[in-house]
C-alpha cells in the first residue's frame, strides 16, 4: 500500500509539472508572438514603444486617380479600397475609402470613411473605418496588414461581408508598407500623373510673370518720366518693331522655301 502510494503521488507530482511546464511554454510563445501596441499617428500610421511606425500613406492614389484597389467581385458584392485617400464612386459613396458595389453596379453602400482606428490581433495589425450609408446602416471594413518585404506592389484580397451588427467586410493588405519603419508618407504616383508642376511649366509661369512686369513697368516708365502716348508708351518700342519684323521674314521665308517673287528675280 505504502508503495502505492508513493507511486501514485509521483505520478499526480509529474503530471503536474508537465501541465505547469506546458503552460509556461504556451505563456512565454504568447508573448514573444503578440505583436507590440501600435499606437495611431494618424489615420495613415502608428507607432510601436520602440519608434518604428508602419505607414501606408504610399499605397494610396489621390485625387482623380482613386481607388488604389477598383471594385472586384468577392462573393456577391464587388468591393473596392483606396487607403488614406477618401474618393467618390456614386452619390452613395461619397468622401470614402471603401466601397460596395452590387453586381449590377447600380446600388452601392459605403463601408469605410477615412476616419481609421488602429487595433491588433495579437499577430497582425488591423486597420478599422466605419460609415452610416443612406439606409442608416453601421458598416465596418477591417483591413488586416500583411507584412511582406519583397511585396513592391501591395495586393488586396476581399473576403467579403460577415453577419453580424454592425455588418464587417474582411479585407487582407500585403504590402512592405505593412512592415515596421519601410515606407514613408508620399502618395503613391501613377507615370505622367504626377501631383505638381512640370520644371517646364515652372519656367514658362516664371516668364510670363517676367514679360508682365516689363510690360506694366515700362509703360509706366514711359508714362509718367517720358510723358509717351499712344504706341510710344511701349517700351522699346522700335526693338520689338524690328524683331517682330524679322520673326515675320523668317517665316515667310520657311514657308516659301526660300522662292524670291517674279519681280524680285527679274531685279
Amino acid at each position: 500500500m505504502v508503495f502505492y502510494h508513493k507511486s501514485f503521488s509521483i505520478m499526480k507530482l509529474s503530471k503536474t509539472n508537465t501541465v505547469a511546464l506546458i503552460s509556461c511554454v504556451c505563456l512565454i510563445g504568447m508573448c514573444y508572438a503578440a505583436v507590440p501596441k501600435c499606437t495611431k499617428i494618424d489615420d495613415c500610421s502608428c507607432r510601436i514603444p520602440d519608434g518604428k511606425e508602419i505607414n501606408i500613406r504610399s499605397l494610396g492614389y489621390n485625387g482623380n486617380r482613386a481607388p488604389r484597389f477598383g471594385f472586384e467581385q468577392a462573393g456577391a458584392w464587388k468591393y473596392a479600397y483606396n487607403p488614406c485617400y477618401a474618393w467618390t464612386a456614386s452619390s452613395k459613396c461619397q468622401g470614402v475609402v471603401a466601397c460596395q458595389q452590387g453586381i449590377d453596379s447600380l446600388s452601392e453602400f459605403p463601408i469605410g470613411d477615412p476616419s481609421a482606428t488602429w487595433k491588433d490581433d495579437g499577430i497582425n495589425y488591423n486597420i478599422e473605418y466605419s460609415s452610416v450609408g443612406d439606409d442608416k446602416k453601421t458598416r465596418t471594413s477591417v483591413v488586416k496588414l500583411v507584412c511582406d518585404e519583397n511585396a513592391e506592389e501591395p495586393v488586396l484580397q476581399r473576403h467579403g461581408s460577415r453577419q453580424q451588427s454592425p455588418v464587417t467586410y474582411d479585407f487582407t493588405l500585403t504590402s512592405k508598407c505593412a512592415c515596421l519603419g519601410i515606407c514613408q508618407s508620399e502618395p503613391t504616383n501613377l507615370p505622367g500623373l504626377q501631383d505638381g508642376l512640370s520644371p517646364g511649366s515652372v519656367l514658362c509661369i516664371i516668364v510670363s510673370v517676367l514679360i508682365v512686369v516689363y510690360l506694366v513697368a515700362g509703360v509706366l516708365f514711359m508714362k509718367f518720366a517720358r510723358h509717351a502716348e499712344g504706341t510710344d508708351l511701349i517700351p522699346n518700342r522700335d526693338i520689338w518693331i524690328v524683331l517682330f519684323c524679322s520673326i515675320r521674314d523668317g517665316c515667310i521665308f520657311i514657308f516659301t522655301c526660300g522662292k524670291k517673287s517674279g519681280y524680285d528675280g527679274m531685279k
